[in-house]
């Protein structure tokens, strides 16, 4: 069928998901080709220091552990509207501009006056 009922009948090259299939056929297919790679996130939220739920603090640290940051989506503590990539860049900018001000710090400490 060609036209406006199905206007991308002509691109199609093959079937790649059960069309027509039963229920059961249906459901059997999406449990076995499901998968993550669809830009997971929010799995290790940031969050205030009140914030029990959350993994990391405002500065990426790690809660309870000393030189752990994390610098991925995973600290997003819900997903953006916008793309995973830019946000996570942006993240990753944040966390290395925290590790030199780190350590700016502690040569300023170390500086004998």
């Amino acid at each position: 069928m060609h036209g406006p009922r199905n206007p991308l009948r002509d691109w199609v090259v093959r079937e790649v998901a059960p069309v027509g299939a039963s229920e059961a056929e249906i459901a059997a297919f999406v449990r076995e080709s499901s998968n993550t790679v669809h830009h997971p996130s929010g799995t290790c939220r940031m969050g205030a220091a009140d914030d029990e739920g959350a993994v990391v603090g405002p500065a990426l640290r790690v809660r309870g552990l000393e030189g752990l940051r994390i610098a991925e989506a995973s600290v997003f503590p819900t997903i953006p509207s916008v793309n995973l990539c830019l946000t996570a860049i942006m993240v990753g900018e944040r966390a290395a501009a925290f590790v030199l001000a780190d350590a700016a710090a502690q040569v300023a400490i170390d500086v004998p006056r």
